[in-house]
């Protein structure tokens, strides 16, 4: 898709910042990623109506795709040199909406194979499995999203789009059908660990229908993915631990293969093509 002043900018890739014509190329096309991101998710907002908050936003959910930070970087560094270029040119209604987004600190970059060390995925199973709920409803859900990543590697994206026909209770497991963006496959947990997730269930409404999402808002629909985002950094703080979508897929991964999997096992429980342990092992 083209947007706007999309000419414009090309030619002052060339003309000014004297890019080459494959940086250009990627430009232009994480710049029309990001405004069809935009059109699917503000409809009705114009786009001089972009907002910092509507660019953090966009940040975070490619942050809970798995997109690795050198990547979000990348796509940072873009989007900040366009909205200045459209503020420059005054392209704009109001202020730069990039200006002040910073790229991420090389201290807080973290590996984007990082697991959970040994202590604490104690803390994190002990509170999965053996800490009383209070606040029923919120409680449990946030268990069971923290146990599909831990115990069954399944991404934000997964597990947002999850409902409740996906899920299938056997005698001694739960099944979870996870449609991906390119194959389908069916996630195994045993009931050991899929208790979360099952005490998650029986809180729901007995009403709810079985193309229910599994996760969902007040109103029915998806969880999105800033409050996917809230409620992780809500469970860190609650347990003490920093806890995200990626570090639990990838802890999964990582305990399957010290499991004895092989890396062509693991790749096919994350439905992915390829997949290698941390280079610590």
């Amino acid at each position: 898709m083209n947007f706007y002043a999309q000419d414009e900018y090309s030619a002052y890739l060339v003309e000014v910042r004297k890019r080459r014509e494959a940086t250009i190329k990627s430009y232009v096309l994480e710049i029309s990623y990001f405004m069809s991101w935009f059109n699917s998710n503000y409809p009705n907002t114009d786009y001089i109506q972009i907002s910092r908050v509507i660019l953090l936003e966009y940040i975070a959910s490619e942050k809970l795709n798995g997109k690795e930070i050198g990547t979000i970087d990348k796509k940072i560094s873009i989007l900040k040199s366009y909205f200045d270029f459209l503020w420059q040119n005054n392209l704009l209604a109001g202020s730069d909406p990039a200006s002040k987004i910073k790229r991420s600190k090389r201290e807080d970059r973290g590996n984007d194979s990082d697991v959970l060390n040994d202590v604490d995925q104690r803390i994190l199973n002990d509170w999965l499995l053996t800490k009383p709920i209070t606040k029923v409803q919120k409680a449990a859900r946030d268990r069971a999203l923290t146990a599909m990543c831990l115990y069954g590697g399944l991404t934000a994206r997964e597990f947002q789009n999850l409902r409740l026909s996906n899920i299938e209770i056997l005698s001694d497991r739960m099944v979870v059908t996870v449609n991906g963006m390119d194959r389908k496959r069916e996630v195994i947990i045993h009931f050991g660990d899929a208790k979360p997730i099952l005490e998650y269930i029986a809180s729901m409404h007995q009403e709810a229908e079985p193309n229910f999402y599994l996760f969902p808002t007040s109103k029915g629909s998806a969880l999105s993915q800033r409050v996917i985002q809230f409620i992780f950094q809500k469970i860190s703080k609650d347990i003490g631990v920093h806890v995200y979508p990626r570090i639990l897929r990838n802890t999964y991964a990582n305990n399957k293969f010290e499991e004895g999997f092989t890396r062509e096992d693991v790749a096919a429980l994350l439905g992915i093509d390829q997949w290698k342990p941390p280079e610590r092992l």
